[in-house]
């Protein structure tokens, strides 16, 4: 069954979707982890509460590196979203705040 969206709100945080990316765009957990500037270990149990909160695999992990599944693509693609909106929210307050 479906994870309640009340939990996965609760459990879903920005820097394992980032994380997420970084790898997708690094195609490597360790160049993923220098470049966010965290331990591969960590990266890795970030991906694994990931693919537990929603209950598939999002990543192919290979020799040669590792790259997203086609659900792995499709979080990926809903990660972008996710950022882009939370810069439009940066940009609209930042009018509000004090300088």
């Amino acid at each position: 069954a479906p994870t309640p969206f009340r939990k996965t709100l609760a459990k879903l945080d920005l820097l394992s979707l980032r994380l997420f990316l970084t790898i997708c765009e690094e195609e490597s957990i360790g160049r993923a982890a220098e470049r966010e500037s965290i331990a591969p270990s960590a990266v890795t149990k970030r991906i694994q509460e990931l693919e537990h909160l929603f209950g598939v695999k999002l990543l192919y992990r290979h020799a040669r590196g590792t790259v997203p599944t086609p659900v792995g693509q499709a979080l990926a693609s809903h990660a972008r979203n996710v950022f882009l909106l939370v810069e439009d929210i940066r940009i609209d307050l930042s009018q509000f705040a004090k300088a």
